[in-house]
């Protein structure tokens, strides 16, 4: 009943056609729930692509990701995702609000592992897929953040969330590869005529990237600051903007304000909209050598940064 199950349908009978193994069947979720249950689907006009004991989640039906999907089911390597601790971030398990529980679920029907990993106890591994760095609420040592410029010069991939008013040490680190945070919050008026909080920006435009290609949706971003790119060249990096808020929305800076409630756009103090609240930066070698680092590797490296 979805509308877009025919173009599905057509889509998968063109993957049957070229390769007859490929079998498919479109189920009604709420004529089967079983199969929903047992599959752990959450949302209409999802994909579960099943073979070689395992499966795969595709929650976009259309050819790249269908593709992608059936690359991923095919290969047997699992995937790991280490979780930095030891600086009050939070965690990626539990019930409570400030848990990303949904990040971890999401990505593992993608067959990702999730492992725990102290930096004040040993660098990152090499088995390493992605290392993430959720909102640290302490700095980080500076062992801890040369041991993230070693993995991004050897390959690495690394996603971190920061909140308002908490960089976690790591301005000057996210700044090497074009990466700007400010102390700020972002308010935005305009939310609150669609029956949200000043303080729940609104997105409606997003980036030239492959992550937010054909991506139309507007979305809400609770309690963000800004996470703008540099307007200076960095070697071997190039950042860009991934979400942009609307133009009556500004960075406030003034915490103590905000704490009291009194919320005011000020020319000299604030930055006005459009402003971006994620930002990716894709790296290349050569890449600078860090202090104590190696020589860079032979692939290419990211660096994320979001609200």
């Amino acid at each position: 009943g979805h509308p877009d199950a025919d173009e599905v349908k057509r889509l998968l009978g063109a993957y049957h056609y070229e390769a007859p193994g490929i079998n498919f069947e479109l189920v009604d979720p709420e004529r089967n729930p079983a199969a929903t249950r047992r599959y752990n689907v959450r949302n209409l006009n999802t994909l579960i692509l099943e073979g070689y004991g395992r499966t795969q989640t595709v929650k976009l039906a259309d050819e790249a990701h269908i593709t992608n999907g059936l690359i991923r089911l095919t290969k047997s390597e699992e995937r790991v995702c280490y979780w930095v601790t030891g600086h009050g971030e939070r965690s990626f398990q539990g019930s409570g609000p400030e848990a990303l529980t949904a990040l971890q679920e999401d990505l593992s029907d993608e067959s990702y592992r999730f492992e725990e990993i102290l930096l004040m106890k040993r660098d990152i591994p090499g088995d390493a897929t992605v290392v993430v760095l959720a909102a640290p609420e302490k700095r980080l040592f500076p062992e801890e953040v040369d041991s993230l410029r070693r993995y991004l010069k050897q390959g690495g991939r690394l996603v971190v969330f920061l909140e308002p008013f908490q960089d976690g040490g790591l301005t000057s680190f996210l700044e090497d590869y074009g990466i700007l945070v400010a102390g700020d919050i972002i308010v935005d008026k305009m939310s609150r005529v669609m029956g949200g909080d000043f303080l729940l920006p609104m997105v409606a435009e997003y980036g030239a990237h492959e992550i937010t290609r054909d991506f139309k949706l507007t979305c809400f971003f609770e309690i963000a600051r800004s996470v703008e790119v540099s307007e200076e060249t960095i070697p071997h990096a190039t950042p860009t903007v991934l979400a942009l808020t609307s133009p009556e929305s500004w960075a406030e800076t003034d915490r103590d304000a905000l704490d009291e409630g009194r919320v005011g756009y000020e020319a000299s103090l604030d930055r006005k909209g459009p402003l971006s609240l994620a930002a990716i930066s894709e790296l290349e070698p050569p890449l600078p050598k860090p202090a104590g680092g190696t020589e860079a590797g032979d692939e290419n490296t990211e660096a994320d940064a979001e609200p």
